[in-house]
């Protein structure tokens, strides 16, 4: 028996790469009313534009910094605001490589807008005002920003591990999963967008549920045991913090069989080696 599958099945950060450039890449696929033509603008786009040029001049990050001290000190004048105090921080560009620079850009963004309107008030930054989004786009984009935090703080979970493993990894796909499906009744105008992500997710899944390893990876342990004789051998235990647990609640009755048998058959083997033939 084989225990390395012939495919080659991605790692979690690129599958949710894929997953999150999907939905952004269909958000504009719809047909057009009032709340759709915002999502026809490519709202993400307008964004990186807008942020681009108030970051392009010396100029420009110096009066947006001045904006936002200003901004501060109305804040913390104003008796009985004690909740929030706009940050002074600098406005983030997004990369192609790495989708969370998006999410990363768009929350920026909006936590600052109020100081990147104040400085197209100034005749040197009268370009900016065409690149101004609307209320209504504003409120599209802080959707657009509620779902890529569902990724984010998915992935989060999974980079505050020192070694992530797949008995951490499969479970946080179940419950991304379950957040996207509550999301799409939440954010109705990007039930369409959400779905695409949640269709590249389970084509993941398949490929995780026809592969053996991801049984054993959810069930079994290896244990490393020293001999007298300063030898090595492989012990092979089903995990006993999940056992087959997990597996039973969230695949169907007969991949969780199939998981089963193809344990039952692994624990026979005395050898790693033996494992890997």
């Amino acid at each position: 028996m084989r225990l390395i599958a012939a495919q080659i099945i991605s790692c979690f950060p690129h599958v949710i790469n894929i997953a999150v450039k999907t939905a952004l890449s269909r958000i504009g696929d719809v047909e057009l009313d009032d709340a759709d033509n915002s999502l026809s603008k490519d709202l993400v786009g307008c964004a990186r534009k807008l942020v681009n040029a108030s970051r392009s001049l010396g100029k420009r990050r110096d009066a947006l910094r001045d904006a936002i001290l200003a901004i501060r000190r109305a804040q913390t004048s104003h008796e009985g605001n004690h909740h929030y105090l706009m940050r002074e921080v600098v406005l983030l560009r997004d990369v192609d490589t790495r989708w969370s620079s998006t999410f990363l850009m768009v929350d920026r963004l909006l936590e600052l807008y109020p100081a990147i309107k104040e400085i197209t008030n100034s005749p040197e930054n009268n370009e900016l005002q065409s690149l101004l989004l609307e209320p209504f786009d504003l409120g599209v984009l802080l959707d657009i920003r509620f779902f890529l935090k569902t990724f984010h703080l998915v992935q989060e979970l999974a980079s505050a591990q020192k070694t992530p493993c797949l008995a951490i990894v499969l479970p946080l796909y179940e419950q991304l999963i379950t957040n996207l499906r509550l999301l799409k009744n939440a954010l109705p105008n990007l039930s369409h967008a959400i779905e695409s992500a949640l269709q590249k997710i389970h084509e993941y899944q398949d490929k995780c549920h026809s592969t053996n390893m991801y049984s054993f990876a959810m069930c079994m342990s290896q244990l490393v045991i020293f001999k007298f004789s300063f030898s090595l051998t492989w012990a092979v235990v089903v995990n006993p913090t999940c056992k087959l647990k997990w597996v039973e609640e969230h695949w169907t009755q007969s991949r969780a069989l199939q998981a089963k048998e193809a344990i039952k058959e692994t624990v026979r083997y005395k050898k790693l080696s033996e494992m890997l033939i």
